[in-house]
């Protein structure tokens, strides 16, 4: 186990249908952790508010390495293309399309369930996102000692302007109960029993700074988090071009190989 500490994974869930809705008790300023989005964009104008087709954009790092996945398939909404030399993806769905949220698969890589999200523009980037390879989903798992009936949440930080880092954020889980919460070391250690971290550390974006697991398959979560300076910003919030719902929403499939993450912001 020791040997393999390197190996953790970032969004994790398992047959569920997750709401998430977060409260923040005082708020932070912390060190560097944001949507870091690796390219430019620039947005038409058109799209959710002009009734124009959306376009996504966004990229695709490994998690171990953060090097770029080429072939990855993101499909949302019937529309699908794969990533290319720097892991990047732009797929357009049509015009009138209410809700966003694109499904990363590859072979060898677990699946990947973005949170859902509504567009508020043309253009919708989602910045840069890691993606775990089977192996390390499944390590993930067997370090956590997960129940492998049961669900794993992963809780991913975007950062405002103001405040400056994650480090030191707290989450409860509300309900449901037995549900419990694992915080990420920076060298991916921090999460294993009998090692436990008591809050969130200085993580390099845009791995997640914590994992919710031992969910009930279907069950509504609900969750708080506090910061030393910074506060939570209250769900639904813009981010480039849609609106961050709050929600998670995965899928039955083989269990060990569905991922998905609860995206919040600290302001």
């Amino acid at each position: 186990m020791m040997a393999r500490q390197s190996r953790i994974a970032p969004f994790a869930a398992l047959l569920v249908s997750v709401t998430a809705s977060c409260s923040s008790s005082s708020s932070s300023t912390p060190a560097a952790q944001g949507n870091d989005a690796g390219h430019v964009v620039t947005d038409s104008g058109t799209g959710a508010e002009g009734g124009g087709p959306i376009t996504e954009t966004g990229v695709m790092v490994d998690y171990e390495t953060l090097g770029p996945v080429v072939g990855l398939t993101v499909t949302d909404n019937g529309v699908s293309t794969t990533t290319d030399s720097h892991g990047a993806f732009s797929l357009t769905v049509p015009a009138g399309t209410k809700v966003l949220a694109p499904v990363v698969t590859k072979t060898s890589y677990s699946q990947l369930l973005f949170p859902d999200a509504t567009p508020s523009g043309g253009l919708v980037d989602y910045g840069t996102n890691v993606i775990p390879d089977s192996s390390t989903y499944q390590f993930e798992q067997g370090v956590l000692g997960n129940d492998m009936t049961k669900a794993l949440v992963q809780i991913v930080v975007h950062l405002a302007s103001t405040c400056k880092s994650a480090v030191g954020a707290t989450v409860t889980v509300v309900k449901p109960s037995g549900a419990a919460v694992s915080y990420f070391s920076a060298t991916g250690l921090g999460y294993a029993p009998g090692k436990a971290l008591t809050s969130a550390q200085d993580v390099q974006s845009p791995r997640p700074v914590a994992v919710v697991y031992n969910l009930a398959v279907g069950s509504q979560v609900t969750l708080s988090m506090a910061h030393p300076t910074c506060k939570l910003t209250p769900f639904p919030y813009a981010e480039p071009g849609h609106m961050n719902n709050g929600q998670v929403t995965t899928k039955a499939s083989e269990p060990g190989d569905v991922n998905a993450a609860l995206v919040v912001q600290l302001e």
